[in-house]
Order: C-alpha cells, then sequence, then structure tokens
C-alpha cells in the first residue's frame, strides 16, 4: 500500500507520472473554476489568450486532434496527449470530452511536468503537420 505524499497525491516534480494522480490534479483544478472542457469552449479560451495548457485525450478523433494541435502550434500554447475521453470528462464533472483547457498558469505549470513530453503532439510518432 503507498504512503500519502503529504501534498493531498500530486507527485511532487520529476517523479514518474501516474495517471490517476495527474487526473485527480485535473479535478482539483476543475473544483477551482480553472478548467474549460469541449472543443469549441477551448478553442474560444486559446483564441482569446486564456488557455495556458491543452490536453487531448488519446482516444480522440483524428479530426479533433489534428485542429486542435493546429490551433495549439498557431498559439504557441503547450500542448499533450492524455488519458481518455471518459476519464477526461469524468475527472471535469462532464460527460465525454476529448478536450480540456487549463486556464491557470500555476495548474498548467504542474500538469505540464506530470504528464511526460512522449504523450505531445510534437512526438515523431503523432506530429501534426500545421498546413493541414
Amino acid at each position: 500500500m503507498k504512503k500519502p505524499t503529504g501534498n493531498h497525491g500530486v507527485p511532487k516534480p520529476g517523479e514518474p507520472p501516474d495517471e490517476n494522480r495527474t487526473l485527480l490534479f485535473l479535478g482539483l483544478a476543475t473544483r477551482a473554476g480553472k478548467t474549460a472542457a469541449g472543443y469549441d469552449i477551448v478553442s474560444q479560451s486559446v483564441l482569446s489568450g486564456k488557455a495556458y495548457l491543452i490536453l487531448c485525450a488519446t482516444d480522440a478523433s483524428e479530426n479533433t486532434t489534428r485542429r486542435i494541435g493546429r490551433l495549439a502550434q498557431e498559439t504557441d500554447t503547450p500542448f499533450r496527449r492524455f488519458s481518455t475521453r471518459d476519464k477526461l470528462g469524468r475527472f471535469t464533472g462532464k460527460e465525454d470530452r476529448a478536450v480540456v483547457c487549463i486556464l491557470d498558469k500555476g495548474f498548467s505549470e504542474r500538469l505540464i511536468t506530470m504528464i511526460p513530453d512522449k504523450e505531445t503532439i510534437n512526438d515523431k510518432d503523432r506530429s501534426v503537420d500545421a498546413n493541414g
């Protein structure tokens, strides 16, 4: 049995990622009112400069992934592929959500450290062509 970390289940920077702990942290950000979920709302938040991080479910459609990835590149917003639509929705208090954004710099910086870079859209296996 794991001992509590003393920081409410949130791993310290540099600790190996744990999907459940990351999702719990996402839930904390949601309860603090610092997330937006769903493609349209996320797009509006990104375009208005309010989003500090975009999360896209690993099981999101290719079209959604490509469109939101292109938007992230165009606006220089950090982007991570993470978890599933079901889990992103559940931990943001919604039904299935393929796309979630973080509206707070502190929460986004911590989530970026919690989600491995290999999950980013810029990975060789998952790169997005900015031209379409």
